[in-house]
């Protein structure tokens, strides 16, 4: 059973590492589901239905060993420090009576719960597919050997925001970044397809062909560019007016961290030849750079801009994607957390079929999302 696993993951490397291959293959994948959700969006628009989703994001923690500079989640930690998260046998309720074909497992850092090893294993007894996202600051000699033998890991998306001095100045560590190069090697080594994910910010735009040199040094096939989000008050006050939240729950709904104003410190062209840069380099070295959302670069301006939703209609990918926070709950996305129900007294069918929910996908539609959606990586554009 080793050597078969061992082979499916070299399988799975093999096809990540042919560029043209593997480029074609994505821009399939988000044309089949820009056409799929555009079928949902007709539906979801008249009724509020939403088909029953495959794939999940479950939180295990909102805990983290690091201290990131654009990260709001130790502020959700202090808001939930009293409220105990799941247990193992509650996760295994939860994940056994709702079969997911597809678990995305993120933080918080997933690898700062004591149960994570063994809710992977969970996910393999079920036969589900998972997604690890990491610093990779967690990942060491004692547990790689475990995580190599998890027969249902895709991928591990890791973060790198820049060189060892700019990495460890965003992410509140001296050490950060030895760590997550360490981590790199011992996945590689694995055959574990690593992926980085980098948060584009004016700290880091001149260091992301760097990010995609180091990923091509480490035999990182694929970088992930996303675009810095940030919440303005006056555009929480919008969306908490529209989807009718008290105020004693905003800082359950909008734990973020929230700012009166905000003008980007760098122009839309230095954004856009530096996502070029690393772009050339990464074609010219054999490592694929994708960007967060995927118009990134041909809607640059917009994005920048924030003004997406002013100029067409977008769908929410979570209308058929579920997400599960560290307590059981059922919530829109990240930034949305607004609970429709906690699994440790309901049946996720019951959640995700409710009429709260229902009327949530309207509002959400009705408005072409909300203010603080704007350049979420989640938009999809219909029109």
């Amino acid at each position: 059973m080793k050597m078969v696993h061992k082979l499916i993951q070299k399988a799975r490397t093999a096809i990540t590492k042919v560029r043209p291959v593997y480029n074609v293959a994505r821009k399939i994948y988000y044309r089949q589901e820009r056409k799929y959700l555009k079928e949902i969006y007709s539906r979801t628009l008249k009724t509020g239905d939403a088909p029953f989703p495959e794939m999940v994001i479950f939180e295990p923690t909102a805990r983290c060993n690091l201290k990131c500079k654009m990260c709001f989640f130790n502020r959700l930690a202090q808001v939930k420090k009293d409220v105990p998260e799941l247990t193992m046998e509650e996760i295994k309720e939860i994940f056994t009576k709702n079969r997911f074909k597809k678990v995305n497992l993120i933080g918080g850092e997933p690898m700062m719960h004591h149960n994570i090893l063994d809710t992977m294993k969970l996910f393999d007894s079920l036969g589900m597919k998972y997604d690890l996202a990491t610093n990779g600051t967690l990942i060491n000699a004692i547990n790689i050997d475990t995580l190599a033998q998890m027969k249902g890991l895709v991928s591990v998306g890791m973060s790198l925001d820049g060189n060892q001095e700019m990495h460890n100045e965003i992410r509140g560590s001296p050490v950060a970044f030895q760590r997550t190069l360490e981590a790199f090697k011992m996945l590689h080594q694995k055959g574990i397809i690593t992926n980085i994910v980098s948060v584009v910010m004016k700290e880091n735009l001149p260091y992301l062909k760097d990010i995609v040199k180091i990923a091509h040094e480490n035999g990182i096939k694929s970088v992930w560019f996303e675009i810095e989000r940030y919440y303005i008050k006056n555009e929480i006050a919008q969306t908490q007016s529209l989807l009718k939240v008290r105020d004693e729950d905003k800082d359950d709904v909008f734990p973020l961290m929230i700012i009166d104003e905000y003008t980007r410190a760098y122009s839309v062209d230095e954004l856009k030849t530096s996502l070029q840069e690393a772009q050339e380099y990464g074609k010219k070295n054999g490592v694929n750079v994708f960007f967060y959302p995927d118009y990134l670069l041909t809607q640059v301006n917009d994005c920048h801009a924030r003004t997406l939703r002013r100029n067409g209609r977008f769908m929410c990918r979570f209308i058929n994607r579920a997400r599960i926070d560290p307590y059981g709950n059922v919530i829109h996305c990240g930034q949305l957390r607004k609970s429709f129900g906690n699994l440790k007294g309901k049946s996720f069918k019951e959640i995700w079929t409710s009429q709260e929910y229902k009327e949530f996908r309207l509002n959400l539609l009705n408005h072409n999302l909300m203010p603080i959606c704007e350049t979420c990586l989640n938009m999809v554009k219909i029109n």
